[in-house]
């Protein structure tokens, strides 16, 4: 056995959520456990193959763009080499999204507990900001060294799904011992963090931050200022007119607090409340925003 969550061909303990343990033998799972590491690599590996066969934009490096069919089939495939459709019989579907607002989280599973025996209204939401910007690895996450961003992805993504059949298996789930045997035993992972950079840390490695002073060209003018905020977007709360017509209200999170601001846009029809929109220049104590453009 190699470290706390080594492949053993005895039964395999999991601790659970009242702290008592569970014996619980490889062939009580619905899908095989523990897979031994070949098998684990070699699977992602014909993942990885499928999905860049068919969806080029998913292929480059970095990633250009990714198809939501390309997200459809990821799952379909993990479902079917990983699982035995263990996950499309407990949940009937799981719809897997990118999303652009993910800026700290790489990945998040989401679910409503449908009726006693079902799960419904699953999602696994992946982080498309981090995708995109991701280009030279090697990237540290879950424990696992890949060299690639679309090895980095689907390794976010099978965390995800170790959350989703953790609670398909057991009503709950988190980052217990149980969760981390679950997601070592499936996908050799030893952790549940992950290293990939976040926007603020990028801006931080060349001396950009809040608070400090810039200059830069744009267009043929210079422009210098203050950074305020990098890489945020705003929900929107008070509708904002057209064409700078007049203020509206938007939410954000910035340094760490949840702060409302006016906003104006130069957008051509009104800013429905709840549309998640993108902060491109801040002037006094109002917000500049463009509707954010969902990938």
């Amino acid at each position: 056995m190699k470290g706390s969550f080594g492949k053993t061909e005895a039964p395999f303990r999991l601790l659970l959520h009242n702290e008592e343990l569970l014996i619980v033998a490889m062939n009580d799972f619905p899908f095989s456990f523990p897979l031994p590491d070949h098998d684990v690599q070699r699977l992602r590996a014909r993942i990885l193959t499928t999905l860049c066969a068919v969806d080029e934009g998913f292929c480059a490096i970095p990633v250009a763009s990714i198809r939501r069919q390309t997200l459809a089939q990821m799952l379909d495939l993990y479902d079917s080499l990983f699982f035995s459709g263990f996950l499309g019989r407990a949940y009937g579907e799981i719809d897997v999204t990118l999303s652009q607002r993910l800026t700290s989280s790489a990945g998040k599973f989401m679910y409503v507990r449908g009726g006693a025996s079902r799960l419904s209204q699953a999602e696994i939401r992946m982080s498309g900001d981090f995708l995109f910007r991701l280009s030279e690895g090697p990237f540290l996450l879950n424990g696992l060294s890949v060299a690639m961003p679309q090895e980095a992805f689907l390794v976010v993504f099978e965390h995800e799904l170790c959350h989703a059949a953790e609670n398909a298996l057991f009503g709950s789930t988190g980052h217990s011992s149980r969760f981390l045997s679950l997601a070592h035993g499936l996908f050799g992972h030893n952790d549940t963090r992950h290293s990939l950079p976040t926007r603020m840390q990028e801006a931080a490695s060349e001396g950009l931050s809040p608070g400090v002073r810039v200059c830069f060209c744009y267009q043929g003018s210079v422009l210098r200022g203050i950074v305020t905020y990098i890489g945020k977007t705003a929900t929107v709360y008070v509708s904002i007119p057209s064409k700078r017509g007049g203020r509206g209200k938007g939410t954000m999170t910035a340094q760490g607090k949840f702060t409302e601001l006016d906003a104006v846009t130069d957008e051509e029809e009104r800013i429905k409340v709840d549309e998640v929109v993108e902060v491109i220049e801040v002037i006094g104590d109002c917000l500049v925003v463009k509707r954010k453009v969902n990938e």
